[in-house]
């Protein structure tokens, strides 16, 4: 999600993790205080360099999965990418035992973003 927003937004470089466009977003996580959804704050870290020590990356708390999303934002312009993981994904992959979980993390890997989240760009 996190190098999809850049690349998006026009703020993508060779090196996205010590880019200063790090500094360039914003991003908001709001899902359910689950780690299974909370982690995906970690690949958006990962993705925009944006951290809880630049101030530019945090987490809301939701009542739902339906109402989990993504979004970054660029600063500057006020562009946004919303991400939304798609419902045939969650219930994919949403309660695999933990023995699971690395061979469920590399075919996630493989897949295109279309199989994964929906995403809308604004304005």
């Amino acid at each position: 999600m996190g190098l999809r927003a850049l690349e998006e937004l026009g703020l993508m470089s060779p090196t996205p993790h010590t880019s200063m466009n790090r500094f360039a977003v914003e991003v908001i996580h709001e899902s359910p205080r689950e780690i299974q959804f909370t982690s995906i704050v970690d690949g958006l870290h990962a993705g925009t360099g944006a951290s809880l020590g630049k101030m530019n990356l945090s987490l809301v708390e939701v009542g739902s999965v339906e109402e989990m999303r993504s979004l970054v934002i660029h600063k500057e312009s006020g562009r946004q990418v919303e991400f939304r993981v798609l419902p045939e994904f969650l219930a994919t992959y949403r309660d695999l035992p933990r023995e699971e979980l690395a061979a469920a993390g590399q075919r996630v890997l493989q897949m295109p973003d279309e199989e994964i989240f929906v995403v809308k760009v604004s304005p």
